[in-house]
This record gives C-alpha cells, sequence and structure tokens, in this order.
C-alpha cells in the first residue's frame, strides 16, 4: 500500500503559498481525499495544535484544488506508562488536550494500533 499513497503532500498546495506543513502520505478513492498525520503526543502538544490550525484551510484547499471532500487523520501513540508507573495526571491531561483539540477541528484521531485496519481499508478502496 505505501509505494501507491502520495507521501510528504506539501500543505502549501492546499493552503497558503509558503505553508512549511508537509502531511505525512495520503491517497484518493472515490472522490474523498485521505491524508494521515503522525502526531507525537509524548513530549507535549505542540504538533496537534499545529495540525488542529491548519486543518480548515488543508479542508478548504482539497475542496477547491481537488473537487474532493478531505478525511484528515492523525495517527498517535497510545498513552504509554513509563517505567511501569501510571502516566501522571498533568501528561494525561497533555494527552487528552491534543486528542481533543484535533477532534473539535474535525481531524479523525487513531493509534498506531489501528494501521492494520486503515492500511486494509485502503487496499481494499484502492483495489490492491
Amino acid at each position: 500500500m505505501w509505494g501507491l499513497m502520495r507521501k510528504q503532500i506539501a500543505a502549501a498546495n492546499y493552503t497558503k503559498p509558503g505553508d512549511p506543513l508537509r502531511i505525512d502520505c495520503g491517497y484518493r478513492p472515490n472522490g474523498v481525499v485521505r491524508m494521515f498525520q503522525a502526531i507525537s503526543l509524548e513530549s507535549d502538544a505542540d504538533d496537534a495544535k499545529l495540525l488542529a490550525f491548519s486543518a480548515l484551510g488543508l479542508v478548504a484547499g482539497v475542496k477547491r484544488v481537488e473537487k474532493a471532500d478531505l478525511e484528515l487523520t492523525a495517527i498517535v501513540e497510545p498513552i504509554r506508562q513509563a517505567e511501569g508507573d501510571e502516566p501522571g495526571e498533568e501528561r494525561i491531561a497533555q494527552y487528552r488536550f491534543g486528542v481533543e483539540i484535533m477532534e473539535e477541528h474535525t481531524i479523525r484521531v487513531m493509534t498506531s494500533t489501528d494501521l492494520p485496519r486503515i492500511a486494509e481499508t485502503a487496499r481494499r478502496e484502492l483495489r490492491v
């Protein structure tokens, strides 16, 4: 599947010249563009805020340029325990903030454990 996907998609193609954001990968089945971005919530929620800030422009740009709807998905790691300890309250709050800010901006959030299912969907949609 990886070979059939577009990679390092320049957001500037859809937003404004100079936009430095690059979306990890995507494909276009049946009139919808699906884009996927890996987001780390391990140390902070900055990447989540950046993607959330960019989402509206990406949606409008894909509609304008490709005449298609955009389904933007963030792939995050499940919150992990550090050395057998439960994640602290601050870490949990930061993780939740990252997920919630993306979901509030119509970004679907899935974890890396969902990748096999995402790949299977892409395989079916691209008829491979």
